[in-house]
């Protein structure tokens, strides 16, 4: 918003009485202010007077040449949140000054635009800090040979607190790329000239500007090592935890395969028993015939007993094998 009022006589920066109502109004209007700038446009031989009322330090003070204009500031905040902006073009045509002042207008709010990602990027950086510090303590107990499942919930927990920093700073950080790019695009057009024995516009702009997109582009790349740091961390870990998965498999198939080859012995001695004891109580029922038939056939009792034992026994045993060789072939 651009407001043009008359100013009172005493100060240029001031405006006359009747005005105050307005000036009221717009501070109260809601929203957030991004910059507020009072700008006096005064001829050239009244640029020095003006320059001694704005009370500008000194040590601060910007100056130059753009154009037909020349301008002096030293982009501090006043007591009345405002800064002070001195213009010396008015015997400048009207458009022409017009379009420098907005110019120079843009230059500041996107340079104040930029500069919003510092506060977040000094904030957050304590926590990747610490995020930092986190990993590397997980990566020294996975050098440990620690691969559990505790391990990998606690490398979750930092990727999902590294997710939701990049989440919420993203943004930020771009429009900080974006807006420190417009005001390099705004300086090259503005083509400000450089005044002797004052702070450059260029000069005061980077000593501003550069340090904070820095630290923005340092924090961004904080934040994209971290991640690509974890997801190897994450991948390594699985990949040990599988391992050790693996391990525990193949340690229970070969107990599977012991305890398999212990009950097949135990079956073969079971077999063995059972074809014994089924061999001595068929034997017993054939006695019971031997011995009405021994008579007949006029063999001794005992002697056709004896011969029986034999062909009973591979009898049982080719039953028994039979048996067990179908209960194999139905479970397979």
């Amino acid at each position: 918003m651009t407001l043009i009022m008359p100013a009172s006589d005493a100060d240029g920066f001031h405006i006359a009485a009747e005005d105050d109502e307005t000036m009221r109004w717009i501070m109260d209007a809601p929203g957030a202010v991004l910059r507020a700038v009072r700008i006096a446009i005064v001829g050239t031989a009244d640029a020095n007077r003006m320059i001694d009322r704005a009370e500008f330090t000194a040590t601060e003070l910007v100056s130059a040449q753009v154009g037909p204009v020349q301008i002096w500031s030293d982009f501090l905040v006043r007591n009345d949140n405002f800064g002070r902006l001195v213009v010396a073009g008015g015997d400048v045509r009207p458009t022409d000054l017009g379009r420098i002042i907005h110019q120079l207008q843009e230059l500041g709010n996107y340079r104040n635009l930029a500069l919003l990602g510092l506060p977040l990027a000094q904030e957050q950086s304590a926590a990747v800090t610490r995020l930092e510090n986190d990993l590397v303590i997980i990566a020294e107990r996975m050098e440990a040979g620690i691969a559990d499942q505790k391990l990998l919930e606690e490398l979750c927990g930092v990727a999902a607190q590294l997710t939701r920093i990049t989440a919420a700073t993203a943004y930020r950080m771009s429009a900080t790329v974006a807006y420190a790019r417009i005001v390099e695009e705004r300086l090259d057009a503005l083509d400000s000239s450089r005044i002797a024995g004052f702070q450059s516009l260029q000069d005061f702009t980077q000593r501003r500007l550069l340090p904070a997109t820095r630290t923005c582009a340092s924090f961004s790349a904080r934040l994209e090592s971290l991640s690509v740091r974890v997801e190897r961390a994450t991948s390594l870990l699985r990949t040990q935890v599988e391992m050790v998965v693996q391990m525990q498999n193949a340690a229970l198939l070969a107990s599977m395969d012991n305890n398999a080859e212990r009950q097949l012995r135990l079956q073969r001695v079971v077999e063995g028993l059972s074809v014994v004891a089924v061999s001595y109580y068929a034997v017993g029922l054939l006695a019971y015939v031997l011995h009405a038939v021994a008579p007949v056939v006029q063999v001794p009792y005992d002697q056709l007993v004896a011969v029986s034992v034999i062909p009973v026994f591979g009898l049982v045993w080719m039953m028994l094998r039979l048996k067990v060789n179908s209960i194999v072939d139905t479970g397979h």
